[in-house]
Formats: structure tokens, sequence, C-alpha cells
């Protein structure tokens, strides 16, 4: 099942995205260029695995709202996601991962996207592994820059984005 549409969401942290045909494209911002045209992959559908994670070794960002705390962890590309309500209900994980195109601060495109499921029950802490282009590598624009936009969703709602740099 498709999460909300991450695209409509991005316009909030200021972002362009490319994103695939099934999502509403956010219109730039004036004086803003657009991204290269690429191709980024389908939505992405992932069930955590349960795992305890050390926030205090590794740096991460983290949101979270009613029913669900979502985590990224730039070292290893962690989405991690906990359940914080025991309603039998699933927790969700929403991510964009974006690159720079461009010098402007808002020069970013939307290049993959998708949900990580906890199914674990409340209180368990379940982690998808991805792997994104890094802060200081070269992304397929030819420039260097990577992030991810991150944010919980449970049947209570949705929560705000949070983005951190894949810096680690």
């Amino acid at each position: 099942m498709k999460r909300l549409a991450v695209a409509s969401a991005m316009a909030v942290i200021g972002a362009v995205v490319a994103v695939p045909a099934a999502a509403a494209a956010v219109p730039s911002t004036p004086g803003q260029t657009s991204p290269p045209r690429v191709t980024p992959s389908e939505y992405e559908e992932d069930t955590a695995v349960a795992g305890t994670p050390d926030f205090s070794k590794y740096y991460v960002g983290c949101s979270a709202d009613t029913g669900v705390e979502v985590c990224f962890q730039p070292h290893g590309d962690m989405i991690w996601v906990m359940d914080t309500k025991p309603d039998g209900s699933a927790a969700f994980g929403d991510w964009v991962n974006q690159l720079r195109f461009g010098s402007g601060p808002n020069d970013w495109s939307a290049w993959r996207q998708g949900t990580c499921t906890n199914r674990l029950g409340a209180y368990h802490w379940g982690y998808c592994n991805k792997n994104f282009y890094e802060w200081d590598t070269t992304n397929l624009y030819g420039l260097k820059g990577s992030r991810v936009a991150h944010r919980g969703e449970t049947t209570y709602g949705v929560g705000d984005w949070v983005v951190t740099d894949n810096d680690e």
C-alpha cells in the first residue's frame, strides 16, 4: 500500500521534486533552476527488522508524532521506526532521498522515496537498511550532496518532515 503522496508534502521543506508519474509534482520556487530530467526509482516499501539502535554512538535526525518515532542514521543509511502506541496498528517511516542538482539553497531533487513499516508491536524499534548517495560522493547530477527527509505516519496522522544531511 503506497503511503501518502510524499511529493506533495515536500513543498514544506522547499524542495524541487522529480517523482514518478503516479505522484503529483510540486512546482518550482520562482527563480529556481530545474533539475535535469532523471527517472527516479519506484516507490520502495520495506518491512522493518527488529533491532536496538545506539543513538549515542552515531548522529541521528529524529521526528516524533503521535504513535511513532522515526530516525535517520546517516552512518549505515538506516531508517529507524518505533511504534509508540499499543493499539495493534503498524507505524510507518516515510522517507525521501534528495540529491543536490545546483548551487542554490533549494536546488534539491527527490531521487528515491519509500516507507519503512514497523509491525513489530508497540515500543519495539525496527530498521530498514538503505544505501543512499553519501554527502561527499558525486551523485548522478555530477555534484555532491545527499540528504534524507523523513517523517512518521500512523492511523493518528502524519508528522512533519525532518531533513538530515547524509554526511557520514
